[in-house]
């Protein structure tokens, strides 16, 4: 048996009366609300780290901070210098100029890597010695720039890694120290800050000094205010490395994420002024949705809740939508009761009576769905569902509480004409007539219906989970744009990840025969499809002994005994023969230690136990790049069966977290679909009932797995958020059909009357509150970002598949399936009567 719907809606009637009642204190705890959240809001924090998606101990943030603990930060600003010859002497200048000023004045900063900042090793009788490439005076004369172009180009782990063959585009790397582990509690790191704004305030200003900034963010800001200085325009400069990624991203989706909201809440006016036609039906509705965000998001300003500004948007948007969705409903029976000459007052109590069970149940299962996101190991998917999730509920008591109390106010009014005969509204009527049109064809629609789920499930298998900052964010976004273009430079980076090899012993990575394994593996490294270069202990091995070998390029390669003449004749051991080349390259490192070089320390480490390899790439798919991963994690584990390999870095970290999602998604939909189904079951105390009422939850899955599928949309960090969002959406609507359909059904004892009279009296809301959804997301289209005008699209094409499935397939399985029982004739009820609706 299913719950008694008329004694519900009764004891809602009695709360509407004490609501009604208590009006002025309601308002009142609204406004001491309101104020209080209103403060709160300006303690949020913010955070754009990419630690922020992983939830703590997990394996991969353990992996970085091993990493780190051995070889440092990983994470680098850089620049890419063009110009149509680098060895000009004002262009070496100025790269001098700006390399010198990143070193200096960018926060958290350890060492520059450029044509002007790099250990360059030159041959002496002695041995070698280490020079700077570019001299302290800059040098004008032409034979003299020749001669030091030719001397670049020389070096194979510079041309090509750090300046282009052609000599037109050119490479700088900030290296950065680690950063603070619980910067926003640590005084010596804000100290710092302030300090360093206090010494150079040029690159500080509009820049909130106050409290501790995420060091992303405080890097990528004093970075571009560098960069971007009138002086260094000469260079054409382009920034990139993760701040600057996340200190742009963060700008971008700021000014972005106010004017969806803006279009939204334009779309969201507009609508309301077409269904309810009244300036409070306008009104009252968006001060409900806007003081659900003000509040939801006060409170995690108290609680100290850190949230991505690319992520924010998306909440918003569900709790506006929610917010003026249920108010168009209460609105709309609070009218019908206006119009037949019930007070405001009166009217307020019979909205709450009408909606108050049904808009609490949509609530609840709304959140149920959205507490799904719980089950994905994503901290920043779980802050969605949390922060929608609480958004509803919040929602929920402002419009059974606050939203009666409101319209409750102002003067009686007669009825506009009696019950007789009035003439029902052109909604209603055009309601009346899709019924009848949708009753008359049962057969067609679900065969229609059936060939449409079976293409969407087909489109459904063509979906890729995916990454790409191109097809994600698109070539229209300033800095996915620049990032773009770096990338497909000759010298240039987009992103980058970091190995580290660690042998069974100490010494073991000064092992030539392990370096040679080593360069086996960089080589295949370099043939992969995403790599741009490598950087490791290679490099500097390698450039040595072609130092000490008089330059000859032919020497550019690993130390060997078998380059010793005196070794050549001598029939030696594996075993003597690698003590040998061990004291070799002892001896070859122990030279460039004395000649002063360092830049080993990067890639070795102290125990000579572990080595470092860095990989930028050249582009970025996610799917491709955890191909690449296993496939580095295969031969290394061939070429060294004893050894442990990390794999770490902001796109190691992106990869990573493509099977969390792609898992979690499934999870997160299967649960919030069990969770839906199981309610309403329970409510409505049929199981038949309840699997009928999933249909129109699973019809906008299916329809947006398709639409994504043939039309190559990628399963990314955003979409990824639909599927359980549009099943708590979905399942609003289909509650309030099944619910007044069954309401009406113990009226009147006939199907095609109870489900033509809630046609006439929630058809128009449901159109209504759909229609406000589907345009909310439809503000999304406008994005310049693919991510969001995909989001747009598919929640858009999501809602209105859950409507068409509501309309057009739920009222025939309920009268076919007969789910409230056996028809009877009610005596009470007329076909007559029926006509006034």
């Amino acid at each position: 048996m299913g719950l008694d719907l008329q004694k519900i809606n009764q004891r809602f009637a009695k709360i509407g009366e004490r609501i009604v009642k208590m009006r002025w204190l309601n308002i009142a705890l609204f406004l001491l609300i309101m104020v209080v959240s209103f403060i709160g809001l300006k303690k949020i924090k913010t955070d754009v780290s990419n630690n922020n998606w992983f939830l703590e101990n997990d394996p991969t943030l353990i992996a970085q901070e091993e990493f780190e603990d051995i070889f440092g930060n990983s994470d680098y600003a850089a620049v890419l210098v063009e110009a149509d010859d680098i060895f000009q002497p004002e262009i070496l200048s100025k790269i001098r100029d700006l390399s010198n000023e990143m070193e200096r004045y960018i926060p958290l900063s350890d060492e520059v890597l450029s044509l002007s900042h790099l250990e360059f090793s030159l041959g002496t009788e002695g041995g070698m010695q280490i020079i700077d490439l570019i001299p302290d005076e800059i040098l004008t004369d032409k034979a003299e720039l020749e001669k030091l172009r030719r001397l670049a180009l020389s070096k194979p782990n510079i041309a090509g890694k750090l300046i282009s063959q052609e000599c037109d585009q050119t490479w700088i790397m900030l290296r950065l120290k680690t950063f603070p582990d619980h910067w926003e509690t640590d005084n010596e790191y804000l100290q710092f800050i302030q300090r360093t704004a206090e010494k150079f305030p040029q690159f500080f200003e509009d820049f909130d000094t106050s409290k501790p900034q995420a060091p992303e963010i405080l890097i990528g800001h004093v970075c571009k205010q560098i960069v971007e200085q009138e002086k260094y325009q000469i260079l054409n400069p382009k920034t990139s490395g993760m701040p600057m990624v996340n200190y742009e991203k963060r700008i971008w989706f700021g000014k972005e994420t106010p004017r969806l909201m803006g279009l939204a809440l334009l779309l969201a006016v507009m609508v309301l002024i077409i269904f309810l036609r009244s300036l409070r039906g306008v009104v009252f509705p968006i001060i409900s949705a806007i003081s659900a965000i003000i509040i939801t998001f006060g409170i995690q300003g108290y609680m100290g809740i850190k949230i991505d500004p690319s992520m924010i948007s998306l909440p918003m948007f569900l709790g506006f939508a929610v917010a003026v969705g249920y108010a168009i409903h209460v609105f709309n029976f609070y009218k019908r009761a206006v119009r037949e000459g019930k007070s405001p007052q009166q009217a307020s109590i019979f909205a709450v009576e009408e909606t108050g069970w049904p808009i609490l149940f949509t609530a609840l299962t709304t959140i149920g769905a959205l507490m799904s996101f719980l089950f994905i190991d994503v901290k920043c998917l779980r802050w969605i569902g949390l922060t929608s999730a609480s958004l509803v509920f919040i929602t929920y008591f402002l419009t059974i509480i606050i939203l009666p109390s409101l319209l409750s106010f102002g003067k009686n009014k007669k009825a506009t004409k009696s019950a007789e005969d009035k003439k029902s509204p052109l909604t209603e009527r055009f309601m009346g007539k899709l019924n009848d049109w949708i009753v008359a064809r049962p057969l067609p629609i679900l065969i229609t219906f059936g060939i449409v789920m079976l293409i969407c499930i087909w489109g459904l298998t063509k979906v890729e989970v995916s990454f790409d900052i191109k097809s994600s964010m698109g070539d229209k976004v300033p800095y996915a744009k620049k990032l773009l273009y770096v990338g497909d430079s000759k010298i240039g980076s987009l992103y980058s990840y970091d190995l580290g090899i660690e042998f069974p012993n100490p010494g073991d990575a000064k092992i030539l025969e392990n370096l040679r394994k080593v360069e086996i593996l960089e080589n295949e490294i370099n043939a992969l499809e995403l790599t741009k270069k490598t950087s490791s202990l290679l490099d500097i091995v390698k450039d040595i002994n072609q130092v000490l070998n008089e330059g000859k390029p032919e020497f550019y390669k690993i130390p060997s005994i078998d380059d010793i003449a005196e070794y050549r004749e001598i029939n030696l051991s594996l075993e003597e023969k690698r003590e040998i080349e061990k004291q070799i390259l002892a001896q070859t490192i122990l030279l460039y230690e004395n000649a002063g070089g360092s830049e080993a320390e990067r890639w070795l480490d102290y125990d000579d136990q572990r080595l470092h390899i860095m990989v930028e790439l050249k582009s970025y798919n996610s799917t491709e790049l955890q191909r690449e991963l296993a496939y580095v994690s295969k031969r290394t584990s061939e070429l060294f069966p004893e050894a442990r390999l990390i794999q770490t870095g902001t796109v190691a970290k992106y990869t990573a977290m493509q099977d969390i999602i792609a898992f979690g998604q499934i999870n997160s939909f299967l649960i919030a679909l069990g969770i839906i189904a199981v309610l309403l079951i329970i409510v409505f105390g049929n199981i038949k009932t309840g699997l009928i009422g999933t249909i129109p939850n699973i019809t906008p899955a299916l329809v947006v797995g398709g639409i994504m599928g043939f039309a190559k949309i990628p399963l990314d960090m955003m979409t990824v958020t639909i599927m359980p969002m549009l099943l708590g959406l979905a399942v609003d609507d289909t509650i309030h059909f099944i619910n007044h359909s069954h309401l009406e059904f113990n009226r009147t004892g006939r199907y095609y009357f109870s489900i033509r009279k809630t046609f006439i009296m929630v058809g128009s809301a449901l159109f209504a509150t759909s229609v406000v959804l589907i345009l909310n997301f439809s503000a999304y289209l406008t994005s310049d970002a693919k991510v969001l005008s995909n989001l747009g699209l598919l929640a858009s094409s999501g809602i209105a598949a859950a409507l068409l499935a509501d309309f057009f397939v739920i009222p025939i399985l309920l009268k076919k399936g007969k789910v409230f029982g056996e028809e009877k004739q009610n005596a009470d009820y007329t076909d007559e009567k029926d006509k006034h609706g």
